[in-house]
Parts: C-alpha cells; sequence; structure tokens
C-alpha cells in the first residue's frame, strides 16, 4: 500500500517524462530510417552511414567531448579551490555568495555583450585573427572562459554548503595530529563530501552541453572557427535545413554512445561497492 502510494506520488514526473522526453525521442528514431519528411522513403540504416561519414559531424563529436572533458575537469578544479579559500576565511558574507550565483541569472544575450568587451580591443583582434581564429584550440578560448565564468560560483556554492557540514572535531583533531589545511581538505574533508562532489559533477557535465546559446551569440553565426564547431552546431544548422532524418540520426548516435558509457561507469562503481563493502 505504501508503494502504490509513492508511485502515485511520482506518477506526474513519470507522464511528464514519457509525454516530453521519451515519447518524442522515440518518434525521432523512426525519422533518422526515412530519406525526407517529405517523401519518407525507408533508407534503414542509410542516414546513420551518412552522418557517420560527415566531416562535420565528426569535427562536433570531437570539439563536444573535448570541450566537456576540458570544461568539466577545468570547473570542478577551480571549484575546489575557490572552495577551500572560502571555507578557510574567517569571515563569510551573503554579498559573495550572491556576486557568486550573479552570473547564472544574467540574460545570455547581456553577459555576451559584456564578455566581448575584454575581447574587443584591437591588439587582441589582430593576435587573434593571427593566432586564435585560424584552426587552434584557442579559438574557443573566450566561450571557454565565459563557461567557467557562469558555472564555477553555482558549484562554489554547492561545495561550500557541504563542507559547512563537515564536523570540526574531525578536522581539528587531524590538525592536532600535524596536517596541514591542505592536506586536511584532501584527507579529511573531501572524503565527507563526495556527495556534493558528485552532484556538482553531474551539473559541470551538463554545463558543458548547454553553452550552444552563448556560443552561437558570441560568434553570431552558424559556422564559427572549427574548433567551436560542437554538436550543437550540427544539429542547429540541420534543424534550419529541415533535414530532421540526418539531425534526428546524429542525435541517437551520440545518445548511445553517452548511454554506453553510463553504463560503463554504472557497472564500474557497482563492482567497486561491492569490493568496498
Amino acid at each position: 500500500m505504501l508503494r502504490a502510494r509513492y508511485f502515485l506520488f511520482a506518477l506526474p514526473a513519470f507522464a511528464g517524462f514519457f509525454l516530453m522526453y521519451a515519447f518524442p525521442f522515440a518518434r525521432s528514431v523512426w525519422y533518422s530510417f526515412i530519406d525526407s519528411v517529405f517523401t519518407k522513403n525507408f533508407v534503414f540504416l542509410g542516414n546513420y552511414a551518412e552522418v557517420a561519414g560527415n566531416r562535420f559531424y565528426r569535427l562536433a563529436v570531437k570539439n563536444t567531448l573535448f570541450f566537456t572533458l576540458a570544461g568539466f575537469v577545468s570547473l570542478m578544479l577551480l571549484s575546489l579551490l575557490f572552495s577551500f579559500l572560502l571555507s578557510e576565511a574567517r569571515r563569510k558574507s551573503s554579498l559573495i555568495e550572491a556576486a557568486l550565483l550573479a552570473p547564472m541569472f544574467l540574460p545570455t544575450a547581456s553577459a555576451v555583450f559584456f564578455w566581448r568587451l575584454p575581447f574587443a580591443s584591437p591588439a587582441f583582434i589582430n593576435f587573434a585573427r593571427e593566432h586564435l581564429y585560424a584552426s587552434g584550440v584557442l579559438a574557443a578560448l573566450p566561450v571557454f572562459l565565459m563557461f567557467l565564468w557562469k558555472n564555477a560560483g553555482f558549484n562554489m556554492v554547492i561545495l561550500c554548503a557541504a563542507i559547512s557540514g563537515v564536523s570540526r572535531e574531525i578536522s581539528e583533531s587531524a590538525s592536532l595530529d600535524g596536517a596541514g589545511r591542505v592536506r586536511r581538505f584532501i584527507g579529511v574533508t573531501l572524503p565527507y563530501i563526495t556527495p556534493g562532489v558528485v552532484f556538482a559533477s553531474l551539473l559541470s557535465v551538463s554545463g558543458t552541453l548547454k553553452i550552444f546559446r552563448e556560443a552561437y551569440l558570441y560568434y553570431a553565426t552558424d559556422y564559427p572557427p572549427d574548433a567551436v564547431y560542437t554538436l550543437q552546431f550540427y544539429m542547429n544548422n540541420h534543424f534550419r535545413k529541415l533535414n530532421y532524418q540526418y539531425l534526428t540520426a546524429g542525435s541517437i548516435m551520440f545518445t548511445a554512445a553517452v548511454a554506453a558509457l553510463l553504463l560503463v561507469f554504472v557497472w564500474w562503481e557497482a563492482r567497486r561497492s561491492e569490493k568496498t563493502y
């Protein structure tokens, strides 16, 4: 009876997930097997072969994976570092927390406008034309820094809240044993805030896939420099061209790859938990 009650409470969430996510995704699978939304001729795996052999799709997947990995690692290291500094500060102010969260609440157009100002000087433009916007990875530097600026504050608030919940007696005991601040944070505090770190990590990975609006407005073009051309640009371009068959095939292939990685991670975590206990 109790489980049935829990199911009734969760029913609206399941219904929303099915109507807004599961059903549209299942319908998109059908689009990936036809040649066009107008003729609707069945081509089986022809669209998948076409997308897999497309140079722009391979470039978009490579840049998306690189940006996700580099953005996740950089964001977490930066968040942990500043969370450690804030936790060691004697005075804490709500004004600091508000300043950390402010970038997330700024409108994207306003944030991009002000973010372009430091990169609008003639010296930087000349340097960018010669070195950044050719084909190198540094072409994505402005968007990469914008991603860190917008997401680091929220992660820091989460980690600082987790750190504040760690017992002071444990840290003081480690201090009496001769452990310094850095060693206490790595060896004592960090294991206790693992749930907060995992939650912040999930938000960081999700944030790397949501930087398309900023990149699109910053470069103001459908085809930015090669180093910035991510999967969102590829999908948006095909959406505007009504090439739904290529859009859905590419998204399903990428989703399958991400799902496989998640399954491997879940399997590894389950094995690790069994060995631990």
